[in-house]
């Protein structure tokens, strides 16, 4: 059996690769809060399987709130890099950071579950200034998108209309085929607004299960946590934690040597200085490992230098493992930047400039320690003479090194530049602005 690689976290519970970005963010403040349903309720809305497309639910939740009560103590690029992957590929976010309250996202379904502390009639209309519009209703719940077409209203019960030249057309609740005249192309988003929560699904099949979301939240479509016993129990374990990725795991067993395996949670609960970590695993009867082979399983799957005081436990069918990790090297979604990984580094780099001597210095002010040969500053645009493999093998907490700056325009950019083994991914991992101050101006 091959040894599984040191990859990203979310490598072993999600089915999708996180891939970070963020769309329209729209920093607006408006009147009015929500009537949100509470956590828990909140969560009830997750459909099960059996009204999804697919058999597998894999979910990555964030009380983002929650979360950000300690992102000062974090490495700055951190609260930042977790709402990006929470509100992954096509989702854009039509708030700023300050209104999220909770996010979960249906990895498979393309859909994400958004609950603000903003009243529907804010939330209609950030979507408005974003470039949507209401095109269909579901029962009485408005839904937007981008789409030019006539609104095709939904209206629960109703029968489909006969008329094929009507502007308006209706389905029942166990009709799942598209409306009539819609592609995912015309739908390139849809959006719910109810109870101050954004359900958001990307192309036809995320619309789809935005529908199904709604008859989840009204208790007409089967609720996840109330019939998979994997998830449910995944949840109870971890009920303190505010990051999960929760789902069954993408690695087989033969490559995370855990047959058996049900279902699989790494989940952390952020504190001011330091965040404690669990990874909750469900097993079919029988078939459970020791709880030591699992610890082995998850210490492989995390960055040796960050986690510490593991402790394995066994109970019935579950295993769990706890640690815990200084909330300034919390990292979810990095993978600690081994030598052969292509994720840049979590860093906090610092820039000192010298006003007399025509200088910077970059520090390493906490964070990943990453070979120094995959760093190199460039200084406006031509990388600079003094690199950081000149001076360190490994460039860790602490270390630096000083460049020359002389005779460099004011506002030029200097930029430290991460590049992976292969050469295949680079990254600016830092950036400061040359101040006049610090400029040769003779």
């Amino acid at each position: 059996m091959r040894e599984p690689s040191r990859r990203e976290i979310l490598s072993s519970v999600g089915a999708v690769g996180a891939t970070a970005a963020l769309a329209g963010c729209l920093d607006v403040s408006f009147g009015g809060t929500a009537d949100a349903p509470p956590a828990n309720e909140f969560r009830r809305w997750l459909p099960a399987p059996s009204a999804l497309r697919n058999d597998a639910v894999t979910l990555y939740d964030a009380d983002v709130a929650a979360v950000g009560e300690h992102r000062d103590a974090m490495v700055p690029s951190t609260f930042g890099n977790l709402v990006e992957t929470v509100l992954t590929g096509p989702f854009a976010q039509y708030l700023g950071t300050q209104h999220l309250q909770e996010v979960v996202q249906l990895v498979q379904e393309r859909v994400v579950l958004v609950r603000t502390d903003r009243s529907d009639a804010a939330l209609a209309e950030a979507l408005t200034d974003a470039g949507l519009s209401e095109v269909a209703t579901y029962g009485d719940v408005p839904l937007y998108s981008r789409r030019d077409e006539p609104a095709m209203t939904t209206r629960m019960d109703s029968p489909e209309t006969d008329d094929p030249d009507s502007s308006t057309a209706t389905r029942s609740t166990d009709d799942t085929s598209p409306a009539t005249g819609t592609s995912s192309e015309e739908w390139p988003e849809t959006v719910a607004v109810v109870d101050g929560v954004l359900v958001q699904g990307a192309g036809e099949p995320g619309r789809d299960t935005v529908e199904t979301v709604l008859d989840a939240r009204r208790g007409e479509a089967d609720r996840l946590l109330e019939t998979s016993e994997a998830h449910a129990t995944l949840y109870d374990r971890t009920d303190g934690s505010n990051v999960r990725a929760v789902g069954p795991p993408v690695v087989g067993a033969e490559r995370n040597f855990l047959p058996g395996i049900t279902g699989l949670a790494f989940t952390w609960a952020v504190g001011p200085s330091t965040t404690e970590f669990a990874a909750v695993s469900t097993f079919r009867e029988g078939e459970a490992p020791p709880a030591e082979g699992f610890e082995s399983f998850v210490q492989s799957k995390l960055p040796a230098d960050r986690y510490e005081a593991f402790e394995p436990t066994a109970d019935g069918h579950v295993r769990t493992v706890t640690a815990t990790v200084p909330t300034d090297r919390f990292a979810p979604f990095s993978s600690g930047a081994p030598e052969d990984s292509k994720t840049a580094p979590v860093i906090e780099f610092e820039f000192d400039y010298d006003v007399e001597a025509g200088t910077v210095t970059i520090a390493n002010g906490g964070g990943d320690s990453v070979a120094a040969a995959r760093l190199h500053v460039n200084v406006a645009g031509s990388r600079a003479e003094t690199q950081f493999a000149d001076e360190h093998e490994t460039f860790a907490a602490g270390d630096a090194i000083t460049v020359d700056i002389s005779g460099v325009e004011s506002g030029s950019e200097v930029q430290v530049v991460w590049t992976s083994a292969d050469g295949d991914a680079a990254q600016i991992v830092a950036e400061s602005s040359v101040p006049r101050s610090t400029v040769d101006d003779d």
